[in-house]
């Protein structure tokens, strides 16, 4: 019995001793990132552990009463969590009053709390707050060595935005699998959503739901796992989408991103002797088969109709109305110039050239497929849109550096006007505009009948992305060469600048129409001889002019174009059939002949 007391003593002991140690290194820590420019711009006072910003401070003095915010009876590592963690949101440009931190003060002393992390939740006028300051501290603390033992990561310690959820993943080798292969993958994002790792996660979640339910040994022993449970898999994400849990577009991203996983980990040696997926069989694995092909629509594409964006463009002021002339000003360079939001919404006050003739040119970073210093050619108008926009944000921050400004800045927590506008809140507003416009997006249409009908868009169609699938199609439907096409969109392949606009049914038919106007009949009567240009009313001889070789020269230029184009992208289009070099060498040799015969 003394042996067991003794025993559960010393634990005790060592335990607190433990705790006493990490407490004494986390106040090393946070100490260490404290300025002594900030604590005496805060007005801090060691002696009397009391915080007195003055009234002119842009963050801490905003209130009309008492200044003073007495730490008093807090402990040493309390005071220096708050002190940084007010730092940090000053530092972030986020308001805190005197008023706001005197009640977090009480509520932390009435608690007896040691530490931010470990605060109760407090009132509601509190509650964002506590948070925001104890995630502060925490990230302060934490070092992606740390980070990687918890079940859920914040990825603001790894440079990121947002949260990695293992809980999902029920087997202890698949969720150690899983950190391993998110270690590996999460400096290679350019992004700072990494929205592919956890379309990788929620892939892998619901294999490890799948095993959990479907085996008897939970799937707890990688080993014995076979391509029977992969087929097992395949078939519940099916049953999903048949009973509509699940959409086509969610299962094909999931059997894809479970089979690049299952891939990549083989690769990155996780399945050989002493990896955390030791003995995973060569069969658990997804072949070409196993993946869903994505569905195509046929009917429309994602660009809007002419009559829609011409809609959008007369309503442009409901959205400055609504979000401020920068939101508008926004959508207006998104609509003229075709490129990603996140291109726009990070631009730099700095983004307006000029060409050596003299044009305009925007500068930007294709930040997906990482190319910085882009050169767009842009039209005086959109140029203008610009430089509108570089007057109102300089209004609005006239003591920034402009090499520092963001062309288009975040309206909160951002005193300096340094930081651009989150795309949530970008999404947000634009949503918004499209519902308070949807009533207009209708025209009156006749029928095939005869009948006048009314059509409506549906504005759940209208997101962001659309004016770049507009700006595609319309340089598709206006004859822009492919090539061209391709440097505009800023795609490294052409294969990419396919899928972002279509081949429409007029330009199908124009191609038709174009192939058959050649063709001669043998046996047709007089006043229907063709002849290259259409059908000759006056099948007699006759002279010729100017006006007839004009136009032979041009039906020249447009047979080379679609010679060019065909054969630049090595596309095999059904629809479109290219001209042949006789019927080229003949037309080149008739326009040779009769300007040898005119004056």
């Amino acid at each position: 019995m003394n042996a067991t007391v003794t025993a559960l003593a010393q634990v005790r002991a060592r335990v607190a001793r433990d705790a006493h140690d990490a407490a004494v290194d986390r106040l090393a820590t946070l100490q260490s990132l404290l300025r002594q420019g900030f604590l005496t711009e805060a007005g801090w006072d060691p002696d009397t552990e009391t915080l007195t910003p003055p009234r002119t401070h842009p963050l801490l003095g905003a209130d009309r009463g008492e200044q003073r915010v007495v730490l008093a009876g807090l402990t040493e590592l309390l005071q220096t969590e708050l002190l940084f963690a007010v730092q940090a949101r000053t530092d972030a440009g986020a308001k805190a009053g005197p008023s706001l931190l005197r009640g977090l003060v009480r509520h932390l002393r009435a608690h007896d709390v040691t530490s931010l992390t470990e605060a109760p939740e407090p009132p509601a006028n509190l509650g964002t707050l506590l948070r925001t300051m104890a995630r502060a501290v925490r990230r302060a603390l934490a070092t992606p060595e740390t980070e990687r033992h918890n079940d859920v990561w914040d990825l603001a310690v790894f440079g990121l935005r947002g949260t990695i959820d293992f809980t999902g993943i029920s087997q202890s080798w698949l969720r150690h699998t899983a950190k391993r292969w998110a270690e590996h993958d999460l400096p290679r994002h350019r992004s700072l959503h990494a929205s592919r790792a956890r379309a990788m996660m929620t892939a892998v979640s619901s294999f490890s739901e799948c095993l959990r339910l479907a085996r008897e040994d939970q799937g707890e022993v990688p080993a014995a796992l076979s391509r029977g449970d992969i087929q097992l898999w395949l078939d519940r994400l099916a049953y999903q989408e048949r009973s509509t849990t699940l959409t086509a577009e969610l299962r094909m991203t999931r059997t894809q991103c479970l089979g690049r996983f299952l891939t990549e980990i083989r690769l990155l040696g996780f399945t050989a002797p002493g990896g955390p997926a030791d003995g995973l069989s060569a069969e658990v694995i997804l072949i070409r088969g196993d993946v869903p092909t994505r569905q195509r629509r046929e009917s429309r594409g994602r660009d809007l109709p002419g009559w829609v964006l011409a809609t959008i463009i007369d309503q442009l002021p409901v959205l400055e109305q609504q979000s401020g002339i920068g939101t508008r000003h926004l959508i207006e360079l998104m609509i003229d110039t075709g490129r990603r939001p996140d291109e726009l919404r990070r631009l730099p006050y700095h983004c307006l050239d000029r060409a050596s003739t003299g044009e305009p040119v925007l500068v930007y970073t294709d930040f997906k497929n990482n190319r910085p210093h882009r050169r767009l050619p842009i039209s005086e108008d959109t140029a203008q849109v610009i430089l509108d926009q570089q007057t109102h944000v300089r209004q609005q921050f006239p003591n920034t550096p402009l090499g520092q400004l963001a062309l288009f800045p975040r309206l909160g927590t951002n005193r300096a006007g340094t930081r651009p506008l989150p795309s949530s809140v970008l999404v947000r507003w634009h949503r918004k505009f499209v519902q308070t416009i949807a009533h207009l997006l209708t025209r009156e249409v006749t029928g095939r009948d005869g009948t006048p009908r009314t059509e409506m868009f549906d504005p759940a169609w209208i997101v962001l992305y659309s004016y770049r699938h507009t700006f595609a199609q319309r340089h598709a439907d206006a004859g822009t060469a492919p090539d061209v096409l391709r440097e505009l969109m800023s795609h490294r392949t052409f294969d990419v600048t396919q899928h972002y606009y279509r081949v429409t049914e007029k330009r199908m038919r124009n191609a038709v129409d174009r192939l058959q106007a050649p063709l001669a009949d043998d046996d047709a009567p007089p006043g229907n001889a063709a002849e290259p240009m259409g059908t000759c009313p006056a099948p007699s001889p006759s002279g010729t002019d100017r006006a007839r070789l004009s136009e032979m020269s041009s039906h020249l230029q447009q047979l080379l174009a679609d010679w060019e184009q065909r054969f630049a992208t090595s596309l095999d289009d059904p629809s479109v059939t290219p001209p042949s070099d006789t019927q080229i060498a003949r037309l080149r040799n008739l326009i040779r002949q009769i300007n040898d015969i005119l004056p």
